[in-house]
């Protein structure tokens, strides 16, 4: 879908839907003019639920109860990836990929004491994909054609940050072909954890590093083909490596 409007030469939506995934997938392309006057770019997602109750932060998840720097804005959250909603009878999750700075329920002038602009509305996300507010390290004026991506699914009484991790991994960890020649097993298990809220961040010459979704100190066992297996007690929110030794 292709629309003109103020301020651009075009946007383009693009809308996926995989047959067998579970999720919506959204590209928004747009060709933007540049102007020295202040001014910022949102993308809006309203979801017909109550306020947001976790959203992932770089090591760790945050939610409505979750302590914040002091003196850190309140009107905005630099998230990760994803946020989740959780109603009694759905769990949504959206992910971003390129715009991960966003605003909740309503938009704030950037400006102190930073009041609200629009209507609250609980359920919604604005993505705050582009402004030339910031005078420091900013360029005066953005202009020309950028893309952002983002991800969306629902599920029947999910664990919100569970299903906040899978939506996220699908859109900014997908899978990589490579051509090989031979004809290795069409499955094969490189490493597996026995707790759900643990997650393998990755696999490499030093070890296997996990990373746990969980609100409180969780224990794991790692399995890797030729290895020891190894038990894990990982904190809350907590990375951990594991370097086992082969049999």
């Amino acid at each position: 879908m292709e629309l003109r409007g103020k301020g651009v030469d075009w946007i383009r939506t693009t809308i996926e839907l995989h047959h067998g995934v579970p999720r919506v997938d959204l590209t928004y392309q747009l060709a933007k003019q540049g102007t020295p006057a202040k001014e910022a770019v949102f993308l809006a997602f309203p979801f017909a639920t109550g306020p947001a109750t976790a959203w992932e932060l770089t090591g760790g998840v945050g939610g409505p109860g979750v302590p914040r720097v002091p003196g850190s804005a309140e009107y905005m959250l630099p998230i990760r990836h994803w946020i989740a909603f959780e109603d009694p009878e759905l769990t949504v999750a959206w992910a971003t990929l390129e715009a991960p700075l966003v605003q909740l329920g309503t938009i704030h002038m950037p400006y102190a004491p930073f009041p609200p602009t629009l209507d609250q509305e609980d359920g919604t996300v604005y993505s705050w994909a582009l402004n030339n507010i910031w005078d420091t390290n900013f360029p005066a004026q953005q202009q020309g054609e950028t893309t952002f991506r983002y991800a969306v699914t629902s599920e029947p009484g999910a664990l919100p940050r569970r299903l906040g991790a899978a939506v996220a991994s699908g859109l900014t960890e997908p899978f990589v072909g490579a051509l090989i020649t031979d004809s290795p097993a069409s499955e094969e298990t490189y490493v597996s954890v026995d707790h759900p809220d643990v997650l393998v961040t990755s696999l490499g010459w030093d070890g296997v590093r996990l990373q746990s979704l969980a609100a409180e100190p969780v224990e794991v066992r790692v399995s890797r083909p030729g290895h020891e297996t190894a038990e894990v007690t990982l904190p809350a929110c907590g990375v951990a490596v594991v370097r086992g030794t082969r049999q």
